[in-house]
Order: structure tokens, then sequence, then C-alpha cells
């Protein structure tokens, strides 16, 4: 007799917020443009209520802001932003790296995300390429055993994202970061620290460059 499979329910509140991420990550909005309820409402069928709640929700993650008075705004990340934000996804990393090669053991599930970015051709099938890569730096925080870490990460992740999508398709395709994490895996097996670490800064440095660059150029383009 087959298993019957259990499915998580899933929340109106947060099925809209979802498929509001996906649709901001896909740049079905501009940067700063303004998010209408009564659009939102009319799309999903749902009540004013529960499209409030999820708008909320996504302005907490960093997605969204709110200007009193005016209204709910996707967004706009400046140069500035991508300075700090990765620069504190620099920060977070780098003691996953420290608690990871303390512990002695690098665990396979890094090498197996490694290997699925390498999979993805940067080229042609960017986004995925894109999402592969994120999750192998969320998949290196988790390698570190620490649920703080871990949260803090995630918490930094949406607007990590953000930049991300934000910019990539202004951007030249970074092949270059599949030679970054089998180098940076091959530094924390040896026990380097110090190479791990410079390993980390070069590829946080070289993506704050990459999508400065093409946050300057969808500007121009707008």
């Amino acid at each position: 007799m087959m298993e019957r499979e259990q499915l998580r329910t899933v929340s109106t509140v947060e099925a809209v917020s979802t498929a509001l991420e996906e649709d901001i990550y896909a740049l079905r909005y501009e940067m700063g443009e303004k998010i209408k309820e009564t659009d939102l409402v009319l799309r999903f069928n749902v009540s004013r209520n529960t499209i409030r709640e999820a708008l909320a929700y996504l302005t907490s993650k960093g997605l969204l802001e709110k200007v009193t008075n005016k209204g709910i705004y996707v967004k706009e990340i400046m140069a500035a932003d991508i300075v700090e934000i990765f620069h504190l996804r620099q920060l977070l990393e780098a003691e996953a790296i420290r608690e990871i090669i303390a512990s002695g053991e690098v665990p396979q599930r890094l090498h197996a995300l490694a290997d699925a970015v390498s999979e993805r051709d940067p080229e042609k099938e960017r986004i995925a390429n894109l999402n592969a890569d994120m999750a192998f730096h969320e998949g290196l925080v988790e390698a570190a055993g620490s649920k703080r870490l871990t949260k803090m990460y995630q918490g930094l992740l949406t607007e990590v994202k953000l930049c991300v999508f934000q910019s990539q398709a202004f951007v030249p395709a970074r092949s270059e970061n599949i030679v970054r994490h089998f180098d940076l895996l091959r530094a924390m097996e040896a026990g380097d620290l110090k190479e791990a670490l410079n390993c980390l800064s070069e590829h946080i440095e070289s993506a704050i460059q990459c999508y400065q660059n093409g946050l300057r150029q969808r500007v121009r383009t707008k």
C-alpha cells in the first residue's frame, strides 16, 4: 500500500506573499514601484486584510518599504546597500567557515551543492545558476551547526536575493563562481583558514563590483 504523502498546509497570506516575492525577484515590479492593494485584491481574489498581512510580512523581510501617507513600494537597492549587505554576508559566512574548519570535517553536502552550481550553465540557465549559487552559501552557513547564525543569515538572505535579482539581467554571467566554490572547499578541507577566508573575500568583493555595475546599468535603462 502506498504511503500517504504529508503536505504542508499553506495559508492564504503565505501563498500571496510567496507569489509576490517571486514576482519581485522576477522583475515583474520595478525598483521603487508602488504596490496597489486594489490590483492585488482582484488578482488573487482575496480580502484586503489578507493583502495587507502579506504586504506587512514582505515589508518585515525587507522586500518592500512603507512610506508614511504614501503607500508601500518595492524596496529600491542602492549601490551603498550592496556593499553593506554583502559585507554583512561575508561576516556571517566567515564565522561559518571558522566553525566548520574547527570541527575538522567539511560536510559532503557542500560538495554536492558546489556540483549543483557547476551543472547549471550561467549563460543559458542564469536564474537556476544563481539559485544554486545561493543554495551553496546558505548550505555553508547551515553546515556550521549554529541555529542563531543560520537565523541571522536567513534574515539577510532576502536582501541578498534582492540585490542579485534586481541586477542580474544587466551583468555578465559569473562562471568564475564555480571555481571559487571548489577553491573554498579545498582550503577548508586543508584546514587553511587564512586561504579559505581569502577565497571568500575575493568572491564577495567580485560580487559587489559586479552587482553595483549591474544596478547602475539598470538605472540607466529605466
